[in-house]
């Protein structure tokens, strides 16, 4: 059986208007969750236009909270991010470990006039593209988000304009064969399904759809398909089953961790986009231009603790 992208072609063709969408890059980072900066709005009224973040390592305490005084903890601080910020508030991109005379990686995000994110890129110090996301809006208006990691094409994720997903394409490798899972949702039919392939055989597929009776969840049908891999050995399987008032699929698991339906709600049945932003944004939480903060991290089971210290640096434009 061969595993067709055009699979997808029976979504409702139809036309959308506009779209708030969310693309999140996640950067790996120490301690990202410790320190606090100034609010945008607080760096705009400032005009400030970067942000030099270091981190130092203060003393080791025990669970009692009381100073270790060990000669071993090493006091050098070094930088662990630089942020650029533009006159309306937004990152443009983060130096991540800053040099005197560079940086170990860079962080680059791009933004249409209205502040939409439509591209980041994380790039080496040696300008190679280690990661890429771009999003872009269609001529029937859709939205459409491909991800690269280091030059492969790795996640590629379709929504309607009112922020439903109906297409997300996870490639999981490419050599020595094309491994990728589809998974699609048919809004006219209330159907979704998931096709797992191997370059363009179709290996499994589970389809979940749901029918209604004057607009309420009335069941909920399951089927799927298997082929053992290397065989021409095929498996199926189909079931129907109720559906409860609150849109939950009604099986004898329920109420369980293996209950195979416990993500499945009709309710929540459409994915969305849930906004835009960028990965540092949360921490942008204080009223005032803060210059030193104390934070501490969790070293070992035990409760030893080490406190560290992080001082920001403001540039004015």
């Amino acid at each position: 059986m061969v595993c067709n992208l055009r699979i997808l072609s029976l979504i409702p063709s139809r036309l959308y208007s506009s779209i708030g969408i969310g693309i999140l890059l996640l950067a790996s980072q120490g301690s990202l969750a410790q320190y606090s900066l100034p609010k945008l709005s607080i760096l705009v009224d400032n005009n400030i236009s970067s942000i030099h973040l270091s981190k130092a390592a203060l003393r080791m305490e025990n669970k009692m909270n009381e100073d270790l005084a060990l000669d071993s903890v090493d006091h050098t601080p070094f930088g662990l991010n630089t942020f650029f910020i533009n006159p309306q508030g937004w990152i443009d991109s983060i130096y991540y470990y800053p040099t005197a005379t560079g940086y170990d990686k860079k962080g680059i995000y791009n933004r249409n006039p209205d502040g939409t994110l439509f591209e980041t890129k994380i790039i080496t110090a040696a300008g190679i593209i280690e990661s890429r996301s771009l999003l872009v809006k269609t001529s029937s208006h859709e939205w459409y988000l491909r991800r690269w990691e280091e030059g492969q094409l790795t996640m590629e994720m379709r929504s309607t304009a009112d922020s439903i997903i109906y297409q997300s394409i996870r490639h999981q490798s490419w050599q020595p064969k094309h491994y990728y899972l589809i998974e699609s949702y048919n809004l006219d039919k209330d159907l979704k399904s998931e096709v797992y392939c191997e370059d363009q055989e179709l290996r499994s597929q589970k389809n979940y759809q749901w029918f209604t009776e004057n607009d309420k969840p009335k069941s909920f049908l399951y089927t799927s398909f298997r082929r053992a891999e290397g065989t021409s050995k095929e498996e199926s399987e189909k079931a129907e089953f109720p559906v409860d008032s609150v849109g939950n699929v009604v099986n004898e698991r329920n109420g369980t961790i293996f209950d195979p339906f416990r993500n499945e709600n009709f309710y929540s049945r459409h994915e969305r986009f849930t906004g835009i932003g960028n990965p540092f944004q949360n921490y942008f939480t204080q009223d005032s231009l803060v210059k030193r903060q104390e934070v501490s991290e969790v070293l070992t089971f035990d409760g030893t603790i080490m406190i560290y210290e992080f001082v920001m640096d403001y540039r004015s434009n």
